[in-house]
């Protein structure tokens, strides 16, 4: 799955299904894979499936489900469960994309409280270091703005979208040798056609 190859991700997980007990767990990537895909009614069917697996008792398959119906702008299906899932448990998956949720809609400094309460869970938590270092770059905090995105990069396991974040907070921090570093070492470690046309971008910066 993290590889991007939705079929053949797809295909093993319906294998897996089939000889496994049926765990939560299973059904949730099953939709995950389904969304990525754009089968919304099929995502919807399995993490209803986890749900019920987990007698409403997982907070990810209630969250993804939230996640879902605001992606079909059902708002009133998607408020439910975002509520159920909150009242499950608080983990930095859950805080994190209620946050992201948050920053969508603009209200940037409600979502950073999230992130914030996502890191005292997962101190390393890359999403929330980054969308937090997104949100201190727009109103001007570009200080401990880049010491997050520094964070998420390096927590992420170089994940290129964080590693051009860094490098473009390090440009603007006057800081162009490292920037050119980091981007150095994103262009041999991704070759892909959409992250080099984002690093010629950076490099065109002064």
């Amino acid at each position: 799955l993290k590889k991007g190859d939705l079929r053949k991700s797809q295909n093993l997980m319906l294998e897996t299904v089939k000889k496994s007990e049926p765990w939560s767990r299973n059904y949730n990537l099953l939709g995950i894979i389904s969304d990525k895909k754009g089968e919304l009614d099929a995502a919807e069917k399995y993490f209803f499936t986890a749900a019920n697996y987990s007698s409403y008792d997982d907070p990810d398959a209630l969250m993804n489900l939230a996640m879902l119906y605001d992606k079909k702008d059902e708002k009133e299906k998607a408020e439910s469960f975002w509520k159920l899932a909150f009242e499950k448990k608080k983990n930095a998956s859950l805080l994190y994309n209620y946050g992201y949720r948050l920053q969508k809609q603009g209200k940037t400094d409600d979502a950073l409280k999230f992130y914030g309460e996502a890191l005292q869970k997962q101190p390393f938590h890359p999403g929330s270091l980054n969308n937090s270092a997104v949100i201190m770059m727009q109103k001007g905090d570009l200080a401990p703005a880049l010491g997050y995105f520094e964070k998420a990069f390096y927590f992420s396991n170089e994940k290129p979208e964080y590693g051009l974040n860094f490098a473009f907070a390090l440009y603007q921090n006057g800081k162009k040798t490292q920037a050119l570093n980091i981007i150095s070492s994103l262009e041999k470690k991704y070759p892909d056609k959409s992250i080099q046309n984002k690093i010629d971008e950076l490099k065109k910066m002064k």
